[in-house]
């Protein structure tokens, strides 16, 4: 079972990682949107090109608190398919996030940096190379806390997403709308794809081997009389027919002979 920190339990990850992205989502929502609202009035002295960037990357801020609250009310009722959903929107805002922040980079390295120089030394603040070098680490401070937003995100997405796969599959819910599996019924045979049954084999014994005598039974040459020659049906060999004459059975077994048959003993 996968764990969040090789020891704890995959519901504490959702939790801690929610209340992260809730509380920095928040955090950045409020700076860009301050930053939009202030953009003439700070020393970066924001193009109009880069002004729509920075909106669209505060945009995709602001969906973070709002998908992390959807989230922990998804992780407090347990609910499988409010779980899917919220990984799945988790995963939205992070290609968007890539987006918009890709767009904000570009345009903010592609800028003419004369005009942050400018502002940063015409108020004394410092001379021109200080301010030349301070925009300079301003970039990289921002693309570092890109790099760090987009791994934890990409961390805590694959924690929520294994979660709610365990609750998804745990409970017993298909991802299809593919009706449930039931057992097989019973095997009826079709009768017209049964083959027909063998017609039965009915005709003269074979010539040479046995000879009828006159009360019809078949006797081998030189041997005892023999049961009539029996056909068979479909395969099947029938039981043998002793034909009976008028005075009693013909075969010489002990049971027919007149000391032994039925009340030979009372007549003695």
């Amino acid at each position: 079972m996968p764990r969040f920190l090789c020891c704890l339990p995959l519901s504490v990850g959702v939790w801690l990682f929610s209340l992260l992205f809730f509380a920095w989502g928040t955090v950045l929502t409020v700076i860009g949107w301050y930053g939009v609202a202030q953009y003439e009035r700070t020393d970066l002295a924001l193009t109009r090109r880069q002004l729509v960037s920075l909106i669209i990357t505060t945009s995709s801020w602001t969906l973070l608190p709002l998908i992390t609250l959807f989230g922990m009310g998804a992780a407090l009722a347990r609910s499988p398919r409010a779980l899917k959903a919220y990984s799945t929107a988790l995963w939205f805002q992070f290609g968007f996030s890539v987006g918009a922040g890709a767009y904000f980079l570009y345009n903010l390295y592609r800028r003419n940096d004369g005009n942050f120089v400018t502002n940063c030394t015409s108020r004394n603040i410092a001379d021109q190379d200080t301010c030349q070098q301070a925009f300079n680490v301003l970039r990289g401070v921002i693309v570092a806390v890109y790099i760090v937003i987009w791994l934890i995100e990409i961390w805590g997405g694959v924690t929520i997403t294994q979660y709610a796969t365990e609750r998804f599959e745990g409970s017993g819910f298909q991802f299809t709308n593919a009706p449930p599996a039931q057992a097989p019924g019973p095997v009826v045979l079709d009768p017209v794809m049964m083959p027909p049954p063998e017609p039965p084999i009915l005709g003269p014994a074979p010539p040479g081997r046995f000879a009828p005598n006159a009360s019809g039974r078949f006797t081998p040459p030189g041997g005892q009389p023999q049961p009539a020659f029996v056909p068979t049906a479909g395969g099947v060999t029938l039981p043998p027919v002793i034909p009976i004459n008028e005075t009693g059975p013909q075969a010489p077994y002990a049971f027919a002979m007149p000391q032994n048959a039925h009340g030979a003993a009372n007549q003695v």
